[in-house]
């Protein structure tokens, strides 16, 4: 404990309305003495209840530590002063069990928008009237200008959904439905999982099986059938068993199923010697690319194929946060832990991306932290939403459970912090939508909370009916809905809308458009790089002792190697000697790069300072890694951690930055910024202690502006075609995936 304590001595925690009372005696625990804590939380958005969450840490905080200072934060940058006071209207029926009402706060919220906002509210007969209705209103908002994506509909299920997708199908309009599935349920992350649990028990014949019998190998079902049956009977792995009888002439294995096996068990060696000395995630890399999953999916042009590697590209990014936390990272201890975590229920979000320009259909718990310029908030009737309470089917154990109450009344409490989350979703407008005949005999009143929310507004005039021939027209085969745009070929912006790009989104796309579409739009995973990472902890280490030095707080070399050894991974390094090689080198480099700023004295005017600036319609961002006033003008420098011959080879190499690369970008961001422009630039290589330098001129400005122009215009036309050169593909980390790499002989 008191390790732990010592460890971390200020601690945050955020979103602390969802913590449960395990979680909350843990942070009091690390808190310790010092009492160190923040927690930023709101107890109107409290929705996880059935999985534990205790609003009552939130609104009891005070009483366990009273001289916390509070900070109300009631500046709103999302929704309209309407739907905000209507949102607030409905959720003080929550009092007296709420902070606003316990401590006096005033926690009403302002929009920062100036924008008053829109309130609609719709009523239908039915609940086809009321999907045809939401369909037809969103149809012509599309009419009258408005992208698929400004849209949103909300419900209380996922199943209150299906006829809103119906009638979206029936009028060609794209959706994307979130959250139906997660993560470690999607086809593609089963396959990986599966190849991991083989990996750390070859006798795994439920594993074998799925992968054997995934397209990707292609082993035939009834092959596949014959040999779990086979592996039970005779007591043997399927794995064992599958290699025996691929071998075996007279086996009755069909041709696709030998040399499925045969496949699958070469590359399972590879991989099992890799899993012996590599960390999970460079095993997983050398999976997806050995095996040709993620160049066939990388080289396809579709939505389809895009989501399937972004999802990847989330396991990626889940095993290597999980990875160093073991005490072993392999494959063995990863799989374990990760299995454990399914098993409790855990099962991530899949990575569709929610700026895909569709038509968003999903769960209010689902809608939690995202925002949509209009949203539909549908099938708000009684015993819809609020949902009546059920019955728990597993109960929370005692050390989990909100402290003894009224059930009914904490159930009804959480049904109408989840409508809040709901309709603080709207950015302009909102639009609540009942109707009376859901199905049955009885009618549906509508939802007391939209009763509570409109302040009790008179019976609103019902929608009118569809006509006989519309009823009929539903049950005609659905409109044929053109195919979603491909993902090399996406659906262009216009010149006139916002599209943001940093210097690494032009100079991929200037390189080869379709690295633009790996990196940037399909998000291919890449496997870890040594020289990357050392060059992300050099930075952040050199940012340390610059901070340092311009607050006039000392600072020493040792200082900033215990920084650059705080930012430091393992992963992707060739053997532990490797590793040792580079950190040492690092540690030189920064004891030398202190001495040298020791005998200069001179602070910098700014470190890491992002920019941001508009040319029309596009906005380009990035940061700055020093800024130097000195008697010239103004010196933007860019550190490298490249190596470089002389002061010569490096004013070579800063000028061509400043003609075709970020030093001109960088360039031009001070000059739009601060209109001023910048005397000079500089690359200073770290390791050798070198500068090159070059002076700017309008020249370099205007060629600066003319790539991003081009960069943006190429961007905007949704076209990523291939353009193999020898050169740019042979330092192409997609050149393995990528069939048109003149690095592996593709056209």
């Amino acid at each position: 404990e008191r390790e732990y304590q010592e460890r971390f001595r200020y601690i945050l925690v955020d979103e602390f309305q969802d913590t449960n009372h395990v979680q909350f005696q843990l942070v009091k625990l690390l808190a310790g003495k010092r009492r160190n804590l923040t927690v930023v939380g709101d107890d109107d958005q409290s929705i996880y209840r059935f999985r534990g969450a205790r609003v009552e840490n939130l609104i009891g905080f005070l009483d366990h530590f009273p001289e916390a200072k509070v900070q109300l934060l009631t500046g709103n940058y999302r929704s309209g002063q309407r739907i905000l006071d209507a949102a607030h209207r409905l959720i003080q029926f929550n009092n007296p069990a709420r902070l606003e009402a316990e401590r006096g706060f005033d926690k009403r919220l302002r929009s920062r928008r100036g924008l008053e906002g829109a309130i609609e509210h719709r009523v239908y007969r039915t609940a086809s009237d009321e999907a045809d209705g939401v369909a037809a209103a969103i149809s012509e908002g599309l009419a009258a200008g408005r992208d698929p994506g400004d849209f949103a509909i909300l419900a209380r299920a996922h199943n209150h959904l299906d006829p809103f997708a119906s009638s979206l199908k029936q009028r060609g309009i794209r959706f994307r439905r979130i959250g139906t599935r997660g993560l470690y349920s999607r086809p593609e992350i089963q396959l990986c999982l599966n190849v991991l649990r083989t990996l750390a028990d070859p006798d795994d014949g439920a594993a074998a099986y799925m992968a054997l019998g995934d397209p990707l190998f292609g082993a035939d079902p009834v092959d596949l059938a014959r040999l779990g049956a086979g592996a039970r009977r005779l007591n043997r792995g399927v794995l064992a068993l599958a290699e025996s009888q691929a071998g075996d002439p007279s086996s009755k294995l069909q041709p696709a199923s030998r040399e499925a096996i045969r496949r699958f068990l070469e590359l399972h060696r590879r991989l099992a010697a890799s899993a012996l000395r590599r960390p999970t995630s460079e095993v997983l890399y050398e999976f997806v690319t050995e095996s040709g999953l993620l160049g066939e999916l990388a080289g396809e042009d579709s939505l389809e194929a895009v989501d399937q590697v972004q999802n990847l590209n989330r396991l990626f990014g889940i095993i290597s946060r999980i990875g160093p936390l073991l005490r072993q990272d392999r494959v063995a201890q990863l799989i374990g832990h990760l299995d454990l975590l399914i098993e409790m229920g855990d099962d991530p979000a899949v990575a569709a991306d929610i700026d895909e320009n569709s038509v968003h259909l999903l769960t209010v718990h689902n809608a939690k932290g995202l925002e949509f310029p209009v949203v539909f908030l549908v099938q708000l009737a009684e015993r819809r939403f609020p949902q009546p309470r059920r019955p728990e089917p597993l109960p929370l154990p005692p050390e989990l459970r909100s402290a003894p109450g009224d059930e009914k009344l904490d159930h009804d409490r959480e049904e109408r912090r989840l409508f809040y989350v709901g309709m603080t979703r709207a950015r302009d407008r909102l639009v609540l939508t009942h109707a009376p005949d859901y199905g049955g005999r009885r009618e549906h009143k509508p939802s007391r909370f939209v009763v509570e929310c409109l302040d009790l507004p008179p019976e609103p005039k019902r929608a009118a009916a569809a006509s006989p021939l519309e009823s009929i027209a539903r049950y005609a085969p659905a409109a044929e809905i053109a195919p979603p745009e491909l993902a090399t070929a996406g659906r262009p912006l216009g010149d006139d809308q916002p599209l943001t790009v940093s210097h690494g989104q032009i100079d991929d796309f200037l390189t080869c458009p379709l690295k633009y579409r790996f990196a940037h739009v399909a998000q291919v995973p890449l496997q870890s790089n040594p020289a990357v990472m050392y060059g992300i902890a050099m930075h952040h280490a050199i940012r340390i002792y610059h901070q340092h030095r311009m607050k006039g707080l000392p600072i020493t070399a040792e200082d900033v190697i215990a920084a650059f050894e705080g930012a430091w991974s393992s992963e992707g390094f060739y053997s532990r000697e490797h590793e040792e090689q580079r950190l040492d080198q690092g540690r030189r480099a920064i004891r030398r790069f202190v001495e040298r700023e020791q005998a200069a004295r001179t602070v910098p005017l700014a470190v890491e300072k992002e920019f941001k600036f508009r040319l029309g319609a596009t906005t380009v961002v990035g940061r700055w890694d020093r800024i130097d006033e000195t008697r010239e003008g103004v010196v933007l420098v860019d550190y490298k951690t490249s190596e470089v011959a002389d002061s010569q080879k490096a004013d070579e190499r800063a000028l061509k930055s400043l003609k075709e690369e970020q030093l001109g970008l960088y360039a031009l961001a001070y000059s739009e910024m601060y209109g001023v422009t910048p005397a000079r630039v500089e690359l200073e290589f770290v390791e050798a202690g070198i500068h090159g330098r070059a002076a700017v001129t309008p020249k370099h400005l205007a060629r600066a502006r003319a790539r991003v122009e081009e960069a943006a215009a190429g961007i905007r036309s949704g076209n990523f075609p291939p353009d193999p050169d020898q050169r740019k593909c042979g330092y192409c980390p997609y050149a393995r995936i990528c069939i048109h790499s003149a690095a592996r002989g593709g056209e």
